[in-house]
């Protein structure tokens, strides 16, 4: 049986997101220029990614390892690491 949660956190419009590949998170984007991780078991914030100045227009999720890359419209290309920061 599925699990079923709303996903709160976002202070504005969520504009992309993406499943991880083994299925544990969810990565979303917002008009909030932020990047969120989330579980997929409980829908707890696992973490916030910011330094996007515009909206989040793009995510990618690498195959190989727990990595993000994420596009805005301030023209910006930025990869996280699902524990830190690259």
């Amino acid at each position: 049986m599925a699990n079923e949660f709303t996903l709160e956190g976002h202070n504005d419009l969520i504009t992309c997101l993406e499943f991880s590949h083994d299925g544990n998170h969810i990565i979303t984007g917002s008009r909030d220029t932020t990047v969120k991780i989330w579980s997929t078991k409980k829908g707890d914030l696992i973490k916030t990614f910011k330094g996007h100045s515009a909206e989040i227009i793009a995510l990618k999720v690498s195959p190989m390892k727990k990595i993000v890359a994420s596009s805005s419209k301030d023209k910006d290309l930025s990869v996280w690491s699902f524990d830190n920061s690259v």
